[in-house]
């Protein structure tokens, strides 16, 4: 709060449901409860309800937590910056046999 405020809020001892001079209600100021990521919604979810995903290629469920790291080239007509953007995405590998979560088994040729 800044210090003008909490000046006029200590000069004119407004207490809730009182009136100002002008009679008007004092407004009121909500301030909203903040818990985990804004927007989202806690849920409780039962362990045994979830669904795992098995590995398309060996049937196991246990995932390692990879990154593929990409440039976005300072030449390229969709990158405003005139400047080379380091780029991160996150993927899942089977911990068993390096398989992506979500890609195809590539056919053996």
């Amino acid at each position: 709060m800044s210090n003008s405020l909490i000046r006029q809020i200590k000069r004119n001892q407004i207490k809730k449901g009182e009136t100002m001079n002008d009679k008007k209600p004092i407004p009121m100021m909500r301030v909203p409860k903040i818990s985990g990521q804004p927007g989202q919604q806690q849920i409780n979810i039962d362990p045994s309800d979830v669904i795992f995903k098995d590995c398309i290629k060996c049937g196991h469920q246990l995932y390692d937590m990879a990154y593929r790291y990409g440039i976005v080239s300072a030449l390229s007509t969709k990158n405003p910056t005139g400047k080379d953007i380091p780029l991160k995405t996150e993927a899942l590998i089977c911990r068993f046999c390096g398989q992506e979560l979500g890609k195809e088994v590539p056919e053996k040729q």
